[in-house]
């Protein structure tokens, strides 16, 4: 007997016939390509979940760094009685906006007034010791010029530059200091001149007649040193030569600039004047406690000021934006 094998396996159309090659040859490119787009599939699932997980650590060291700035930033704001800290407290918002060539020159600030800043601190500290042993109060008679050389090594190296020197000066010994004090009805008050010891130097102290605010803004004019001004407002021109520099056009370019030119000002306009404006109340309110209360009030300020700037560059890049 001859078994018929077309019988038990019956031709429908879809399958090969003996004799014919195996469908997997015909239908291999479908095979693949279902294959191919399988493995897109899982691919790109890798992917995804690779790329939540580069977020995920990005977010984390982020929020890490953020914290490690804010620890920091409040370390020197709670150690701006000291004057080196003072004007180095803008480090860690530098440096998170990788600012290095402010931050360097900022450090560099900070090192040159070494020794005028330990000799501020030890004024203070002598005046706290005299009031704690023997109950007395500093003799504070009026307000001294800020002086930016007077106490660090560059005071001696610049002995023979004269007309340097003769930029150690306020805004009180300047034409805008005058027509300021013009404009409010300042006037000194000549009579009341006396001296201040502070450490071992000794200052020719200014008056003021009028009222709290007059007097005020006298003693603010007196606090801000011109060098001190020149030097915060250098100290800017890398991080405005640094927004010319993105992608565009020239429109862009002028955009960019205008906007850290605006930031830059109100950097040194509420930094400066806050230092100059709270050192100059806390040492009218408290001139029992001179030195003392003036690096209070001037670490008060220069916290505000730095506080105040960061929220008002958030309204520029708002305005700007």
């Amino acid at each position: 007997m001859v078994l018929d094998v077309t019988k038990l396996y019956p031709y429908d159309g879809s399958r090969t016939q003996p004799g014919d090659r195996p469908a997997f040859g015909s239908n291999s490119s479908e095979l693949s390509g279902a294959v191919g787009k399988d493995l897109g599939s899982v691919t790109e699932g890798f992917k995804y979940v690779k790329d939540k997980i580069d977020r995920f650590e990005r977010g984390s060291r982020d929020a890490q760094t953020e914290r490690i700035m804010d620890c920091a930033e409040g370390v020197l704001f709670a150690g701006g009685v000291m004057p080196t800290l003072r004007r180095v407290n803008c480090l860690p918002k530098d440096l998170e906006e990788g600012n290095w060539e402010r931050s360097a020159l900022m450090a560099g600030v900070a090192a040159a007034s070494l020794p005028g800043d330990f000799r501020e601190v030890k004024a203070a500290w002598g005046q706290i010791g005299n009031i704690v042993k023997n109950g007395e109060l500093p003799v504070i008679n009026g307000q001294h010029k800020f002086s930016f050389l007077k106490g660090t090594f560059l005071e001696k190296m610049l002995v023979n530059r004269g007309w340097l020197k003769n930029l150690d000066k306020t805004l009180f010994e300047t034409k805008f200091g005058e027509s300021v004090m013009k404009t409010f009805g300042v006037v000194e008050d000549v009579s009341k001149q006396g001296l201040n010891k502070i450490g071992n130097k000794t200052m020719l102290a200014h008056n003021f007649e009028g009222g709290f605010f007059k007097k005020l803004i006298g003693n603010v004019l007196l606090r801000t040193n011109v060098i001190g001004l020149a030097i915060s407002t250098a100290i800017e021109i890398p991080a405005i030569i640094k927004s010319a520099m993105v992608e565009g056009d020239t429109a862009d370019k002028a955009h960019s600039v205008t906007r850290q030119v605006c930031k830059s000002a109100g950097m040194i306009g509420l930094v400066t004047g806050g230092i100059s404006l709270f050192g100059a109340a806390a040492f009218m309110i408290c001139p029992p406690l001179g030195t003392v209360a003036s690096l209070i009030g001037m670490a008060a300020g220069s916290a505000l000021g730095v506080m105040a700037s960061k929220e008002l560059n958030k309204h520029i890049d708002n305005l700007f934006a």
